[in-house]
Formats: C-alpha cells, structure tokens, sequence
C-alpha cells in the first residue's frame, strides 16, 4: 500500500509531522505478536487532526467529535480559545484578554455596550454565526460549536467517569498526566474523553483538573455560555455558567 507507513512506536509517531492524507497506523509489539492500532486521518489544510466523528446513540442523533478542537490526538487537550475567536486560538494564558478578543471593537477596556453591539454581527438569535465558529471553520463547515442543549443531552444520556490520560500535550517531549472525563454511551460500545484543564483567565490556569467548555450561546453582558463539571461531582448536575468572553477554554465540535 503505497500511502501506509507503519511506526515501530508510539513515540515515533508522536515525533512526525504530517504533510498529507495518508493513514497511518502504530505498530507495537506484545508478548510476541505485532499490534496494530488505527490512527485517524491528518487535514495538512487545518493546523489540526479533528478527530472522527463519535455516535453515542443520542436522542437527537448529533454527533461528537472524538477529540478537542485542535488536538492532535486523543490523549491530550486541544487549543485554547475566546469565545467568538477561531484559527488556533490563544497559544498562552497572557492571550486571552481583552486586547486579543475579537469583541473588543477597538476599545481598550471591556465595555458592554461594544460587546451588545458586536453580538448583533457575531450572532444570530444570540448564537455564534459560521464566521466566527471555530469549529465550523476548522472543520471546514462539517461540524460546528454545540448548543447548550446539545450538551445538556450529551452529559444526560451518558455514564460519566473520571479517569486520566497520558500526554505531551503540555510540554512537548514531556509525558504528564491529567484528569478526564469519559462519557460513555448507554446504548453502545462508544466513548469519547473530555480532558479535564480548566480554563486560561488574566495570564493564569484557573481550576485545573475541573472541565470547562464553551457553547455557542451568548449570555447577556460580556458574557457568554460555558459549561462547566466539577471532575468529583461527575453525577452531580452540569453547572451552565455566564463566563467573561475574554476567558479561554476547549471547544469540541458537533455534527447533526
């Protein structure tokens, strides 16, 4: 198969950068016998792997990606944004001001007047439009940012455990840990892992360990709707919070 490249490792794989559409897969060996594990397909038109698209055997039928909005792989969280900000979002901590906030409309301290103004042309009915959905645009129009119904069925109709994964996701090179969230369906073999990292505000990590996620939903003020899960209260309701624009969390995209 001429675009099947085979890796001896997994830290071979984790080193490569990808220029193509090509499947590649991981090859160990266990206990004698040679493994091989899928990997999904690498968009060189994205900075970004968006994962496949996961059936959880929800009412609606919406789809969930199987990994964050600018993840590369699984086992690691994907990029950071503001809310109505798309590319790669914020690459720091210290990005995610004011300054930086596609909402901003040029004045150099919040104001929300500005924001209720700029929301007329962000949104529709309150909601994020195409132009400023990163996911619709990193998915290149396949998926789009979910609803906060969407969300509410996701966490309500699935088993919720908190695990953690292993990542280089943080510091390249480096293997951490971290907490996660596995929603698992209830009417299938499927799941998909919600990295657990808090959310980036005033040049800091706040809540680490703790879920966070944007919707597309604006809230009134300079707000705008995040969700938000406590990792030891996985059973417990999911907190849908109005958070600051300016705060950076993940996004995950949705297919309906």
């Amino acid at each position: 198969m001429k675009n099947l490249r085979i890796f001896k490792t997994e830290e071979e794989y984790n080193k490569e950068t990808f220029s193509d559409y090509l499947p590649y897969v991981v090859m160990k060996k266990d206990d004698n016998k040679l493994i091989y594990r899928p990997q999904t397909l690498y968009n060189s038109n994205n900075d970004s792997d968006i994962g496949d698209w996961v059936d959880l055997g929800l009412p609606s039928g919406t789809l969930w990606v199987s990994y964050d909005l600018g993840a590369k792989k699984k086992a690691g969280y994907g990029n950071i944004y503001m809310w109505g900000q798309t590319g790669n979002g914020c690459g720091s901590p210290s990005d995610c001001s004011w300054q930086k906030s596609p909402l901003n409309g040029g004045y150099s301290t919040a104001n929300e007047t500005v924001i209720e103004n700029n929301k007329k042309t962000f949104c529709s009915n309150n909601v994020l439009i195409d132009k400023y959905d990163a996911a619709y645009q990193l998915t290149k129009d396949e998926g789009r940012m979910p609803t906060m119904p969407e969300l509410m069925e996701l966490f309500n109709n699935t088993i919720k455990n908190l695990t953690t994964i292993d990542t280089n996701s943080v510091t390249p090179g480096v293997m951490q840990r971290m907490n996660a969230i596995r929603l698992s369906s209830k009417t299938n073999n499927k799941s998909i892992i919600m990295p657990a990292i808090g959310y980036w505000s005033e040049g800091e990590r706040h809540d680490n360990g703790n879920f966070y996620m944007w919707t597309s939903f604006g809230s009134g003020g300079i707000g705008a709707s995040m969700v938000c899960m406590l990792s030891d209260q996985l059973n417990g309701s999911l907190a849908l919070t109005s958070s600051p624009i300016i705060w950076g969390t993940l996004i995950r995209p949705v297919k309906v």
